[in-house]
């Protein structure tokens, strides 16, 4: 997350889905152990960095996430999503 709150870069959609440039915004946590371990991947760097991603998964029961991530992220999750927990997708229906 960029410290003005973004988790993507501007115009994204489904050929960027975290936005152009957006990859940038996350590849320190790309190499961590944790990380890769969330995603089902070997390897990695262990440390500090790791151990606080590590307990952060940790503590999460579930993930509420809004519409227009997951329809951006489903098609790269595969069938394993690396959640892990329930996932919950708001969304916004007018008032009638």
């Amino acid at each position: 997350m960029s410290l003005d709150g973004f988790i993507a870069g501007p115009n994204d959609g489904a050929e960027y889905p975290l936005g152009e440039g957006g990859e940038q915004l996350h590849e320190w946590v790309y190499g961590l152990e944790s990380w890769r371990s969330q995603h089902n991947l070997s390897g990695g760097e262990a440390g500090t960095d790791s151990d606080i991603i590590d307990e952060a998964y940790r503590n999460v029961g579930a993930v509420v996430m809004g519409r227009r991530m997951f329809d951006l992220g489903a098609p790269h999750w595969g069938d394993n999503p690396p959640f892990h927990v329930p996932v919950f997708v708001l969304t916004h229906r007018p008032q009638a």
